[in-house]
This record gives structure tokens, C-alpha cells and sequence, in this order.
């Protein structure tokens, strides 16, 4: 390996001379910078400023929006008692028409049976109107022969 020798060297500043314009360039620097930070500063203290004026606006918008919402919302525990007591009346109908759905199949079934009945005393009826038909009819023939016999 290579042996390499590291020397010191001593470091030297040289003094520079200060003049009128090293000194007017140097303030006007300084006041170059304090003038950018004021403004920097000024702007981020209205932008804060703006920021918190828009929070409070949200809050009063948010506290707007929440009264109303609540104001809205205040029925709805009255909505639901209301639904609930039709919901009973629902039930309550539905067994009543299923009650007059009961009694009209016992007057069709007692209608069918009776219009049964009916049929049958019309079937016989007619049977006998038939029956007596044709004893009118041999009736009339026995009349008209012994009138026509006489």
C-alpha cells in the first residue's frame, strides 16, 4: 500500500476593509430581509385570521344546519306511535276481513244449498206440471171424444 502523508495547512482570513457602500449594502440587506419577513408575517397572520373567521362561520352554519335538522327530527318519535297505532289497525282490519271472508263462504255454502233445494223442488215441480199436463191432456182427448160422441 501506498503511504500517503496528510499536512496540515493553516486556514488564514483576510480582513476586508469596511467602506460606505459595504456598510449601506449590508443595512439595506438586513432591512431587505426584515421587510420580506414582515410581510411574510402579515400575510400569514391575516390568512389565521381569515381561517378562524371561517371556522367560526362553519360553526354558526354547522349550529344552523343542526337546529334545523333536530327540528326536523323532533316528529319523528310522534311518526313512529302514529305507525305503530296503524300497524295495529292493519292487524285489526285484516282479522275482520278474514272474519267477513269466513262468514260470506258459510252464505255461499248456505246459498248453494238452498239454490240446491231450490233446484231440486223446481226439477220436481216441473215433473209434476209435466205429470199434470199430460192428465190434462188425456183429460181434454176423454172430453172431446164423449163430446164428440154424444
Amino acid at each position: 500500500m501506498d503511504k500517503t502523508e496528510v499536512t496540515e495547512m493553516p486556514i488564514t482570513f483576510e480582513k476586508g476593509r469596511l467602506n460606505v457602500f459595504n456598510a449601506a449594502g449590508f443595512i439595506f440587506g438586513i432591512m431587505f430581509q426584515v421587510a420580506i419577513g414582515t410581510a411574510i408575517y402579515v400575510n400569514l397572520n391575516r390568512d389565521v385570521a381569515e381561517i378562524r373567521q371561517a371556522q367560526r362561520d362553519g360553526r354558526i352554519i354547522a349550529e344552523k344546519n343542526n337546529d334545523d335538522l333536530k327540528a326536523q327530527v323532533a316528529p319523528v318519535p310522534q311518526m313512529k306511535f302514529l305507525q305503530d297505532q296503524q300497524a295495529g289497525q292493519i292487524v285489526d282490519l285484516k282479522t275482520q276481513v278474514s272474519d267477513m271472508n269466513k262468514r260470506f263462504d258459510r252464505m255461499i255454502e248456505l246459498l248453494g244449498g238452498k239454490m240446491d233445494g231450490m233446484s231440486e223442488s223446481l226439477n220436481s215441480l216441473r215433473t209434476d206440471v209435466k205429470v199434470l199436463a199430460q192428465e190434462v191432456r188425456n183429460n181434454s182427448d176423454k172430453a172431446q171424444k164423449t163430446l164428440l160422441t154424444r
